[in-house]
């Protein structure tokens, strides 16, 4: 039996979405990155990441960690699932891009294989001086996809090795101390051994290794995903129950948050520098998502309800619309940024909701017929 939804999670996916398609415009689209809304838009893509995989870790441990417990069935049909969810629209993005990519060059089949099977983010490799998760030119995004598909797998020994049923205050206590000081340690294990360890055996490109690692890795996002599981454990004990504890933690959480999409503006606190914004978000943004499953009445409503369900097709759709609608430096007006940026975000929106209802939808239903005892939503 499926757990009841959280709407306010839906809506913060949607948030999520919201806040990496202004990334992309901004940074990549227009020529704006040493503008006054640069930094906000270089964090705001930083925390788009994050919010989705820590959500991503509530959500699967809030809907599945019972039934995985209960023995291969359930892993089967978990899998399947997720499968299910994450496959329709990907394989048809991958091979459009792909049909493409060929007109170019040859060399793009070197790395197709990785991107079907939903691999490209989980070795380092160089190909043609491209970093594998950054090798299929439009489907560069789908290297989470590929990150959150290893951390399904991840997740199904975590349930086993911590005897995970009811809900329990304290593992999630463990889990949510192992997943803070894993990012910190795995952090500076990247940016002193580990990335220079695989440029020195596999060689450099223009996305630096220790970057990979941290950024782009399911090994470095798993303690993103671990602190989602934990959260799920902490809220679903029912052990926090003050107000003024609840209200606190989520303070905490927006203050970081909002402290960070101001640095470099408006404030230059070093705890926002860099990687140390990694380090702030895996505690900010659990604290911002325990306040608003407590609330129950934030991010709600028809419209976050729908963005946030539309959320992985915005994110896979308007990719290929950032490189398309390019602005050109020193070739660029206050008029051509406003109309490609209203194009883009209005085409986003329209091609999401196409690939929603007659993509990713028909192809999750198409899969859960194949599997009809499966007890789970898909």
């Amino acid at each position: 039996m499926k757990n009841k939804d959280i709407p306010g999670l839906t809506g913060l996916r949607g948030v999520a979405a919201l806040l990496i398609l202004f990334h992309h415009i901004v940074l990549l689209m227009l020529p704006l990155k040493n503008s006054p809304i640069g930094p906000a838009a270089d964090k705001s893509g930083l925390l788009g990441m994050s919010l989705f995989f820590v959500l991503s870790g509530f959500v699967i441990h809030y809907n599945y960690a019972d039934r995985i417990a209960g023995g291969m069935q359930g892993i089967v049909q978990f899998l399947v699932a997720r499968f299910a969810r994450l496959f329709p629209l990907l394989i048809v993005f991958v091979l459009a891009n792909f049909a493409y990519n060929l007109t170019v060059s040859p060399n793009y089949w070197d790395t197709i294989g990785y991107y079907l099977t939903m691999t490209q983010s989980w070795v380092y490799g160089i190909r043609h001086s491209d970093n594998i998760s950054f090798s299929q030119l439009y489907a560069n995004n789908a290297w989470s996809i590929s990150t959150e598909a290893l951390m399904y797998l991840m997740f199904i020994p975590v349930v086993f090795m911590s005897g995970m049923g009811k809900a329990s205050f304290k593992r999630g206590m463990v889990f949510l101390a192992i997943a803070i000081i894993g990012r910190i340690v795995f952090i500076q294990f990247s940016l002193t051994i580990g990335g220079r360890a695989l440029e020195a055996t596999y060689g450099k490109s223009d996305f630096p290794a220790e970057q990979w690692l941290i950024y782009l890795s399911p090994y470095g996002r798993f303690f993103e995903f671990l602190a989602g599981v934990a959260l799920s454990e902490i809220w679903g004990s029912r052990r926090v129950r003050s107000r003024t504890i609840v209200n606190a933690t989520g303070a905490i959480g927006a203050a970081y948050i909002v402290g960070s999409l101001l640095y470099g503006t408006f404030i230059f606190s070093k705890m926002f520098y860099a990687t140390n914004v990694h380090i702030g978000y895996i505690i900010a943004v659990p604290a911002l998502i325990f306040w608003i499953c407590e609330r129950g009445d934030v991010l709600i409503g028809m419209a976050a309800e729908k963005i946030g369900e539309m959320s992985y097709s915005i994110y896979i759709m308007h990719s290929p619309l950032i490189v398309l609608l390019r602005v050109e430096p020193g070739k660029w007006s206050s008029a051509e940024m406003i109309t490609n940026t209203t194009i883009c975000v209005l085409l986003t929106f329209s091609f999401s909701w196409l690939s929603y209802r007659y993509i990713e939808r028909p192809g999750q239903r198409a899969i859960k017929r194949m599997v009809p005892s499966s007890p789970f939503a898909l």
